[in-house]
């Protein structure tokens, strides 16, 4: 995959580049959604443990990240079924507050695909443009941004130069994730990655799956997940073809991919009238004291320049 560099005015379009003097907090933080934590199983990345120097660093004061099951197959689901030789898409959720310890943590519990082709002389146009769509479509159902997915990256899990700068700036939030995932040699490997700005990297997160009501860690086939790089202690080894045998009738409900129709070499409009009223248009949402902020910058109207 190659990304190019995205000219400053479309950037700005999906995301302030920074908070400077011009930026105002909105009317208002992205309220936390008060749920408890139920049943879950803690994953732990096999490929990278740089994770555990961030945790006492950088990523000491982030959100812990909790993805339903439903949102797992669904991912799955989409690669299966995307028509584009590069699948992608948007991970959006909820900030939650869980009302017994007060812990918040970001919840992903929805997947959106995009069906828009990609190809190597648009790419830098048509991926961000996809990626705002999908956002803005998601908040606009009351959901929160939280990240992006992309499948056939390379067994080795990178985004790198080109790629990892438009992520960054697409997503430039340390608590935002991209999903990195490759099945290209008949095995599943996938990580949700964060950047780390000190050191200008990304790192292969922790992350919970949430088990239904239902379910229960100590159960053998609780599990969904069938990524050969994560671990956990919650669950024996066996075989991953055995947990897709268990599990590859499940197939949950999906949404049409969103289509998004954008001519070469033109910038891209904001969609308009389909973003919740408390998040404005053009929000970068920051985590500052245990609360995301939607920012905007008033300088950004929506039109092009």
């Amino acid at each position: 995959m190659s990304v190019a560099i995205v000219s400053h005015n479309l950037l700005q379009k999906i995301w302030p580049d920074s908070l400077n003097a011009g930026s105002r907090a909105s009317n208002g933080s992205v309220r936390p959604v008060r749920r408890r934590i139920g049943a879950a199983i803690a994953w732990l990345p096999t490929h990278d443990s740089y994770y555990r120097v961030a945790s006492l660093r950088t990523a000491a004061d982030l959100p812990g990240l909790y993805v339903t099951q439903a949102a797992l197959l669904a991912f799955e689901a989409s690669i299966r079924g995307s028509s584009t030789r590069l699948p992608y898409g948007l991970l959006a959720g909820q900030l939650c507050v869980c009302p017994d310890t007060n812990e918040r943590y970001l919840l992903i519990d929805d997947v959106g695909l995009s069906d828009m082709e990609l190809s190597d002389s648009d790419i830098a146009v048509r991926l961000p443009a996809a990626l705002r769509a999908l956002s803005a479509d998601a908040v606009g159902r009351g959901k929160v941004p939280i990240g992006w997915y992309v499948s056939a990256v390379g067994e080795e899990l990178r985004l790198e130069g080109e790629d990892l700068d438009l992520h960054q700036k697409v997503f430039p939030e340390p608590w935002q994730v991209v999903l990195l995932h490759d099945n290209s040699s008949g095995v599943e490997r996938a990580a949700f990655m964060r950047f780390e700005s000190m050191t200008k990297r990304l790192y292969a997160s922790p992350f919970f799956e949430l088990l239904p009501d239902s379910a229960s860690p100590s159960d053998g086939d609780a599990t969904v997940l069938r990524w050969v790089n994560y671990r956990s202690d919650q669950v024996p080894a066996r075989a991953f073809d055995e947990v897709l045998d268990t599990h590859a009738v499940i197939e949950p409900p999906s949404r049409p991919a969103l289509r998004v129709e954008v001519e070469p070499d033109r910038e891209v409009p904001i969609p308009g009238n389909i973003v919740a009223p408390r998040i404005v248009p053009n929000a970068r949402f920051v985590f500052i004291n245990g609360e995301i902020v939607a920012f905007s910058d008033p300088t950004l109207d929506g039109t092009s320049r």
